[in-house]
């Protein structure tokens, strides 16, 4: 790998490592008196989102191995996997402790930071460098 290739890689590892790093949050807040904290509608839609956001990252995360020989990419892929099952769990919980439907949008093409169908085949094709390069455009966005 090159040294421009190395910079390139280096600080979106950095950033992305920073998100993931660091305390988890809490949990949920406390539903064993049968109540939760007040929310509205757009509130719920968000965390279906996000859920169906973060289940992507887990789905590039998983091409990693067998497309890139970047341990320092492979490491910060099985740091994002454990990162958005955590995230993903904490959702679903939150969404059911206010009898909300887990169930993920089908379309979510259109929303912000999301691959298209196109790029995360793209990205399953590509191997080595190229597919490293790919991968952290996509999940930098």
């Amino acid at each position: 790998m090159t040294v421009s290739m190395m910079r390139y890689i280096a600080l979106p590892i950095v950033a992305i490592a920073a998100a993931c790093s660091g305390t988890r949050p809490a949990d949920t807040p406390d539903t064993s008196s049968g109540t939760a904290a007040p929310y509205v509608a757009a509130d719920a839609d968000f965390m279906r989102n996000m859920i169906g956001h973060h289940g992507q990252a887990i789905d590039m995360a998983d091409l990693v191995p067998g497309r890139s020989s970047n341990e320092t990419l492979a490491n910060l892929a099985r740091r994002i996997d454990e990162s958005q099952v955590f995230e993903i769990g904490l959702m679903q919980r939150w969404l059911e402790a206010r009898n909300e439907s887990t169930d993920v949008p089908h379309d979510m093409a259109g929303m912000a930071g999301m691959a298209t169908p196109e790029q995360m085949a793209q990205l399953a094709d590509a191997e080595n460098e190229a597919f490293d390069k790919l991968f952290l455009e996509l999940m930098t966005r």
